[in-house]
């Protein structure tokens, strides 16, 4: 086992922290958190700002178009939203159409590509990063290497709820930008050309890429002497990512053939002669040399690191202590083994201000009400409850659960096998003779050997992710599948000399009622329905008795009429009396009377009647109210004539108060209220 001394440095960065605070603010005073402007109010982080550990770079100008920033507020970002750019593009598909048309042909609105509502989707910056997208809706064609590149021309998903489409009806649409232009466009600042570092073996390289961004690396390799690849890649800040490729000379997010975008260390290995090496075994029709090429991103704020590929013969022959696992650097415990200035005294686990957590999570993270997925682990007590409490399984974030991705970290009992992801409750039945529809769970190749799950690249290293493979049925398990249209569902082999084995899975059906394997990944919840507008008043009252009804008992034509048949009307005057009888016939009426006294009154006959019951009725009110007073005045004398000592101290009660008067007096004339 061989030291690198290269790895050194990393103690270095580890003690020149404030070095660092200072290179990340490039001189620039870094603003308070509290300090409020009119783009801050928007959300948008308008200066570098230092919050007590770390500097938060502005989003102004960073190279991504961001959505709380494209406002006039925080001028448009800056150069980032495009909004400065001309029409002008020379490709014919207008693969460098870069301007701001936001309709498609037909004049429907586009959805801002950094949305997931109402279209989700797959589209995002950081996976294209030299296509335009961004917080922002304007049509653009992007490079879709696994289905045969760009579109005819620019396009752009529907900002439609999903009732405003049609039935079968596309999600997106074409745009009409104008046509091509043969003279040169104007000199743009997009997208920025590439810029491709030449590395060395063993050359320790440091440096820093802004947040989903790309830094992209070269290693040429004699496949002849080289044993094989051990990519290193050290975080010092931030998060970063690497995208692995023998073929493509720039990978990134959607374009590539390995990657490793764990939390920690990132660590890939690869041996001379495994499948895929130099691309395919190919490096021998090239006199023996290819070349290995690495893009480096960070996922979600600015990161620095330290990047070195070493030639290594297996894994862990090149560490920065013997014994010192690359990935036990900074799992928050000190191992001895690693406690050395090379590894970073563990990455700094073993320093004495160490706050018991992994290193990644840091301190000011826990508790702030936003869950983090570095501190979301037993050992940083699971974000201190940011997250809703404790994980089902370590390493399983709440927001894996059903996503429409088989996650290895949840595909377990105690996450209820990620709940519809992972295939548990799929039959074994599929209808294509090759078994491209399998969704089963046989795990074993035809000769018994067990498959290797196709989220791990080790012992078999492959480039069959869900990324690749969005419809293949692939993520964190070991079950056959055929992703890519061989004769029979194949697996890689787990622990076995051989790469790759087909499997018995039974004869394919003529029909299944399997349900269906997980749908892509879910957009968010949608936001709640805007409220709905206030009912438009009438412009004029509504007429109670329309104008053709008869008004009076003289104007009745003696003919029922079904529009003036209602008591405002007066049941048309009296014509639609014995209808009115009908109605009533089977009601309970001895309370009124005979049931002819009751058509007389609706038919008005008995008009004089039902007036001198309403005098009477008047007569029998104003009585009863006359004695309800009289009766009052006789109580209050009776109360002031009441002795001395029935009288209560101040603040004592002695009942409740005399409903008859809304207020009492005493001695000096001051009223008191009965309310409390």
């Amino acid at each position: 086992m061989g030291t690198s001394p290269a790895v050194g440095a990393i103690a270095t960065l580890l003690v020149m922290g404030g070095a660092l605070c200072q290179e990340l603010s490039h001189g620039q005073a870094a603003r308070s958190p509290e300090e409020r402007s009119p783009c801050k109010e928007q959300g948008c982080e308008e200066f570098d700002v230092y919050d007590g550990s770390t500097i938060i770079r502005s989003w102004i100008s960073d190279g991504e178009c961001d959505v709380l920033c494209n406002v006039p507020e925080c001028n448009w970002d800056g150069t980032d939203c495009f909004h400065d750019h001309s029409e002008c593009y020379r490709d014919p598909r207008g693969a460098d159409y870069f301007g701001k048309v936001n309709v498609t042909k037909s004049g429907r609105p586009c959805q801002i590509w950094d949305n997931q509502y109402p279209q989700s989707h797959r589209y995002e910056a950081k996976d294209w990063p030299n296509a335009g997208l961004g917080g922002h809706n304007f049509c653009r064609n992007l490079d879709e290497a696994q289905s045969g590149g760009y579109a005819s021309s620019p396009w752009c998903l529907l900002d439609l709820e999903p009732g405003q489409l049609n039935d079968g009806e596309e999600r997106w649409e074409y745009c009409d930008v104008g046509p091509q232009s043969r003279e040169p466009c104007p000199p743009s600042k997009y997208p920025p050309p590439p810029s491709i570092e030449k590395l060395d073996l063993r050359m320790m390289l440091r440096a820093e890429v802004g947040e989903h961004l790309y830094n992209y690396y070269a290693i040429e390799l004699n496949a002849s002497t080289v044993p094989g690849v051990q990519v290193v890649l050290f975080p010092l800040a931030g998060d970063p990512d690497m995208y692995i490729s023998f073929t493509e000379t720039m990978p990134n997010g959607h374009n590539f053939d390995y990657k490793q975008d764990g939390t920690a260390v990132e660590e890939f290995f690869m041996k001379r002669d495994m499948y895929g090496f130099c691309g395919n075994n190919q490096a021998e029709s090239n006199n023996d040399k290819c070349t290995l090429y690495v893009g480096v991103t960070s996922y979600d704020e600015p990161a620095v690191y330290e990047f070195v590929v070493f030639p290594s013969a297996s894994h862990g022959d090149d560490l920065c202590a013997p014994t010192c696992e690359w990935s036990a650097l900074g799992d928050g415990q000190c191992q001895l083994a690693c406690n050395t200035t090379a590894c970073g005294f563990d990455r700094g686990d073993c320093l004495y201000d160490t706050h018991g957590c992994k290193v990644d999570c840091k301190p000011q993270w826990l508790g702030d009400g936003y869950c983090d997925e570095a501190c979301y682990n037993e050992m940083c007590g699971w974000d201190q409850d940011d997250c809703g409490g404790p994980a089902c399984s370590e390493g399983c974030h709440p927001k894996y659960l059903n996503d429409g991705e088989c996650d290895e970290e949840c595909n377990n009992p105690a996450c209820n096998w990620d709940v519809d992801d992972c295939f548990h409750d799929h039959g074994e039945c599929y209808s294509d003779p090759k078994g491209s529809d399998y969704r089963g769970i046989v795990s074993h190749s035809i000769s018994g050997v067990e498959c290797q799950a196709w989220s791990q690249q080790q012992p078999q290293a492959h480039t069959y992710s869900t990324e690749r493979y969005p419809k293949g049925g692939l993520g964190g398990h070991n079950y056959c599948r055929n992703p890519d249209g061989t004769e029979a569902p194949w697996c890689y082999l787990a622990a076995h000399n051989k790469r790759w084995e087909i499997c018995d899975v039974g004869p394919h059906a003529s029909s299944c009622t399997s349900p269906p394997s997980p749908p892509p990944r879910r957009a968010p919840r949608p936001p709640p329905p805007s409220p709905s507008p206030p009912p438009t008043p009438p412009s004029s009252p509504p007429e109670l008795c329309p104008g053709s009804c008869p008004k009076t008992k003289s104007d009745a034509d003696g003919v029922c009429n079904s529009l003036c048949n209602t008591s405002v009307c007066l049941w048309d005057m009296g014509d639609c009396g014995e209808i009115s009888q009908a109605d009533i016939g089977s009601a309970d009426t001895s309370h009124f009377g005979s049931l002819q006294n009751i058509a007389a009154i609706i038919t008005g006959v008995s008009m004089h009647a039902a007036m001198r019951a309403g005098i009477a009725v008047g007569v029998a009110a104003t009585a009863g109210a006359c004695c309800l007073f009289f009766f009052c005045r006789r109580y209050k004398k009776k109360m002031i004539k009441k002795p001395a000592r029935a009288y209560m101290a101040y603040g004592e009660t002695d009942g409740p108060v005399d409903a008859c008067d809304s207020a009492n007096e005493i001695g000096d004339g001051t009223e008191i209220s009965t309310k409390a």
